[in-house]
């Protein structure tokens, strides 16, 4: 029971870490991944030396493998950064089952579990940028104003992930969605900025910068002594 507490208390130790840069800076300095990997490796081959469960060990080591893939594939289909990723594999190689007994239905691989919650909570945030957009319309503003052209579905997705501004902000915490093409206004998503000082008091969409990470904490937690969201949600529509 003392390594899966000392996995538990690693696993806390990273999240604290990458959550603290990631708050300040939104940017998960690398240097500190020199000495995470190697104490992750190592409570890691302490704990299947201890064990000695070769079951345990197999579906241990497939965890990890799974939250390797899941990892890199977020990370190249551009939804986390480096620094999400790599905390992400970190406490996937600390904490790879479920430790106590949780309502999931990705038990035992405890990373799935983490990413899932993640994205939901995600998706609250999404949920109340959404809403504060749709009382913005009823209210009467025209966030829309030079965007008539664009798409349906654009529209849609800007009103999920940001909200529209006139006054200055801490754009290290912010990204600007949306770009001036002559004499048009187009919504772009991508990562690629644009000006942010020549239009700024017609009005700017801006999404923020999501401390991802910090969701992972809070999803880590959520899974460790709770379950996943989904699993609660597919459990109550099945009751219901």
């Amino acid at each position: 029971m003392l390594v899966e507490f000392a996995r538990i208390f690693f696993s806390f130790l990273v999240f604290f870490y990458a959550s603290y840069y990631d708050l300040k800076e939104r940017i998960v300095p690398n240097k500190g991944w020199l000495i995470i990997y190697p104490v992750a490796v190592s409570v890691n081959i302490l704990s299947f030396y201890l064990e000695q469960n070769l079951q345990d060990i197999v579906i241990s080591l497939f965890s990890i493998f799974i939250a390797i893939v899941v990892g890199l594939l977020c990370f190249y289909s551009g939804f986390l950064g480096g620094g999400d990723v790599k905390t992400f594999i970190a406490v996937s190689l600390l904490c790879p089952t479920f430790i106590f007994n949780s309502r999931s239905l990705f038990s035992p691989f405890l990373p799935l579990s983490i990413i899932v919650n993640s994205i939901f909570l995600l998706l609250m945030i999404s949920l109340y940028f959404f809403v504060k957009n749709v009382f913005k319309i009823v209210k009467g503003e025209r966030i829309f104003e030079e965007f008539e052209h664009e798409p349906l579905w654009k529209k849609l997705l800007a009103m999920a992930v940001g909200c529209k501004v006139r006054e200055k902000t801490d754009w290290k915490f912010f990204r600007v969605i949306e770009k001036r093409i002559g004499e048009k206004k187009f919504f772009d998503f991508s990562d690629s900025g644009s000006d942010t000082v020549v239009y700024l008091g017609e009005g700017i969409w801006i999404a923020p910068v999501i401390p991802f990470v910090v969701l992972m904490l809070l999803g880590f937690m959520l899974s460790l002594f709770f379950g996943d969201i989904l699993t609660v949600m597919i459990r109550f529509v099945g009751v219901s």
